[in-house]
């Protein structure tokens, strides 16, 4: 009995060497992987048509959602230097401070967004980076296209509303 008990295991241990050794020199074979790509982030949302924005003029829209009060945000249209749209001339950012979450106003006469909470200012012209604190980061930034119609839409966000980039 023990004889044959010795032989079980080696024929056992000798199967297991064998099968250890080729499953390591074997290679899977070649799947084709399929990628696809996602859905936007949000749906595209139209804000106004450039007629309806003269220049220095702004506009409070909500976006991607009505029912949320982090998603308040402006469109500015300011300066054609480095903003978007056919002229690059229009400035969207999310209004919620990156200090402490308080909505932030646009000034007309300074061209600046305030934070009348606890002072912050930020740039719009400058991608609304933080001009004076207590905020340390800049205020998160709506992607708007213009069509050819003239038709201005919000289409993505960089950052994170209250939060920043």
């Amino acid at each position: 009995m023990k004889r044959r008990s010795l032989f079980i295991i080696m024929i056992v241990a000798i199967g297991a060497a064998i099968t250890a050794f080729f499953s390591q020199h074997v290679r899977p074979e070649k799947t084709q992987t399929t990628v696809t790509t996602s859905q936007p982030r949000f749906q595209k949302k139209k804000i106004a048509n450039i007629s309806e924005l003269q220049p220095d003029s702004y506009i409070i829209f909500k976006w991607p959602t009505d029912s949320d009060r982090y998603y308040v945000n402006i469109l500015i249209r300011g300066k054609e230097d480095s903003g978007m749209g056919q002229r690059r001339d229009l400035y969207a950012y999310n209004l919620i401070c990156t200090h402490q979450q308080c909505p932030v106003e646009y000034n007309p006469k300074t061209s600046q967004l305030e934070c009348p909470c606890h002072g912050s200012i930020f740039d719009p012209y400058n991608d609304a980076n933080v001009v004076s604190g207590p905020a340390k980061a800049p205020l998160a930034k709506i992607i708007v296209e213009e069509d050819s119609k003239g038709d201005i839409y919000a289409v993505d966000i960089i950052g994170e509303p209250g939060k920043g980039r």
